[in-house]
């Protein structure tokens, strides 16, 4: 794994693990008023304050013309030409924030999908474990075998479906924790996490190889090897939804309108044009 990558994933576990039992809401609230608050300073650093302000004034002004002289037509569409001129600055005024906050807010977001965007697996419920054998490969399904630990039932023989290149199992989990499945190949082993909690922690649906976009994102673990029998092994976790005021929401909903709102709250105590 890339060491700043590396860096960026042990930073989060060490924050969010006083944070494994406590609500996902309350969790997410802290992260989104961390982000608020470090994107408040890094746009009052990087932004022209003057400019943005200028931009929106302009607009104010813009509407509130339309809002005077709503009948009178010239006025109107000179009204908005320029709500479009003061918008169009307004934007390029924000350009360079954004292209500094791009890069961390993504980490960030991957991050945080890792420990909010599943459940863990529940006692009993079935699982099933999916391994794409590389094109390369030729590996018969008697040479394919699942060593389960303890806590985890295997209710089902190796399954081979030649069409899709994939081995599975249905698993099912009998005893709370965290655990380590190995698939045994004749080209080596390969090991999946498995998580059986109710608690935030990080969890890892699939493992891939560090090809493409996987070699830039932070991962939760290693990638596998380019010269094994797989390159992917996924495992089915369930899908985490928040009950957030009878309404129920992704993670990343709550947590981006946790950003809007902390970060306009705290934009004039911080003194920030935004």
């Amino acid at each position: 794994m890339n060491p700043i990558l590396g860096g960026v994933t042990a930073v989060f576990d060490a924050i969010f693990a006083p944070l494994g039992w406590v609500s996902p809401v309350p969790g997410l609230a802290l992260a989104a008023l961390v982000t608020a608050v470090l994107a408040l300073v890094v746009v009052k650093h990087t932004s022209n304050q003057a400019r943005v302000r200028r931009a929106k004034d302009g607009m104010y002004a813009a509407l509130l013309e339309m809002r005077l002289f709503n009948d009178d037509i010239a006025a109107v569409l000179r009204a908005q030409w320029d709500v479009l001129r003061s918008n169009g600055r307004y934007l390029a005024a924000a350009l360079v924030p954004m292209l500094w906050l791009i890069v961390p807010f993504g980490l960030v977001v991957v991050e945080l999908d890792a420990f909010y965007a599943t459940d863990g697996l529940t006692l009993n419920q079935p699982a099933v474990l999916t391994a794409h054998l590389r094109q390369d490969q030729a590996i018969e399904v008697h040479d394919v075998h699942l060593v389960a630990p303890q806590g985890i039932a295997e209710d089902s023989p190796t399954l081979w479906f030649p069409a899709t290149q994939d081995f599975a199992w249905r698993l099912r989990p009998i005893a709370r924790g965290s655990y380590t499945l190995v698939i045994s190949t004749p080209a080596g082993n390969v090991s999946k996490s498995v998580v059986v909690s109710d608690a935030v922690t990080r969890r890892s649906a699939s493992r891939t190889t560090s090809q493409g976009l996987a070699a830039i994102e932070p991962s939760s673990e290693p990638p596998l090897d380019e010269a094994g029998a797989f390159d992917a092994v996924s495992l089915t976790y369930p899908p985490r939804d928040l009950a957030v005021f009878g309404w129920t929401l992704p993670w990343f909903v709550v947590y981006g309108a946790l950003v809007i709102v902390f970060g306009f709250a705290l934009s004039r105590v911080l003194h920030v044009e935004i």
